[in-house]
């Protein structure tokens, strides 16, 4: 009789182990019925992933995707993120500036690539550790200060779109979702970052606002690939192949790489089927695609 309990109680427990298990095994298939945007995430054929990468350079042609992005602006002859820059790929052809964000200790968002003040303005002090009052005394080489991201929305409006790096931190990100919503900019910006969970709370707050995974590596891509957030995968310059443009475009994602700054880089590019390229020489990025080239 105890053993017939004990047989009971043990397959009592199996019985509800496996349908604990299946509960979660099943539940990928209900998301693609539960979520329209999982379903974009199953990988194409062959066939089609090629036809989505040339409806792809179909929109580019039509100017509804970018073919490049200017690197902290025009950066190679500038110093990067100021007017001087920024002035600078936009006159020579550029629609489209990158923004780096830090945190000032008074939380205002600041453009800058470091968090440490030193190789831009020479001061060793990092941007989180000063109040804004600290931040305005910077200067750089050619004499301009740090400027915010409400300065810059506020000097080049909606003539531009703005590439925008959200790190992974809880302020900046409220800060951000913020600023953009004051400033009515959300058709305006690509967001990049390179955090599953920021990722989440900035499509829930921007539907429309295209956004870009940096990968660091393999796993990177790959999760890229499947999240059904990301829009844009971009990845180092070393990951130029046609093999990855196919496999990003399988999954119906955009092909992006950083950075690029010679000729020979963005040809392979194209020939790799890279979609959108970041690049500190806008003269060279603007005069390799243009639109009327062959």
């Amino acid at each position: 009789m105890k053993r017939l309990k004990k047989t009971g109680t043990a397959a009592l427990a199996a019985a509800l182990f496996f349908g604990y298990l299946s509960a979660i095994l099943f539940q990928i298939p209900r998301l693609s019925v539960i979520s329209p945007r999982y379903l974009e995430q199953t990988p194409l054929r062959p066939q089609q992933a090629a036809a989505f990468e040339a409806e792809a350079r179909q929109k580019q042609k039509e100017g509804r995707i970018p073919v490049y992005y200017s690197h902290r602006g025009d950066s190679i002859d500038h110093v990067e993120h100021t007017w001087s820059s920024y002035d600078a790929a936009i006159r020579k052809g550029s629609g489209n500036i990158e923004q780096d964000l830090v945190l000032s200790k008074d939380g205002t968002l600041y453009v800058s690539h470091d968090e440490n003040a030193l190789r831009i303005t020479g001061v060793n002090q990092e941007y989180r550790n000063m109040t804004d009052r600290q931040i305005q005394t910077l200067r750089t080489a050619n004499g301009e200060q740090i400027h915010s991201l409400e300065d810059v929305f506020g000097r080049y409006g909606k003539t531009v779109h703005y590439i925008v790096e959200v790190r992974p931190v809880q302020e900046e990100v409220v800060k951000f979702i913020e600023i953009v919503k004051t400033c009515g900019m959300e058709e305006n910006i690509t967001v990049q970052c390179k955090d599953a969970a920021l990722i989440r709370e900035l499509r829930n707050a921007f539907p429309r606002m295209p956004v870009l995974y940096l990968a660091m590596d393999l796993n990177d891509v790959q999760l890229g690939l499947t999240d059904p957030d990301i829009d844009i995968v971009s990845v180092n310059r070393k990951w130029i192949s046609p093999e990855m443009g196919e496999w990003i475009h399988s999954y119906r994602k955009l092909y992006s790489v950083w950075t690029l700054d010679t000729e020979e880089e963005i040809r392979r590019a194209q020939a790799a089927g890279v979609d959108i390229f970041f690049s500190d020489d806008t003269a060279l990025a603007q005069r390799m695609t243009r639109r009327d080239a062959p």
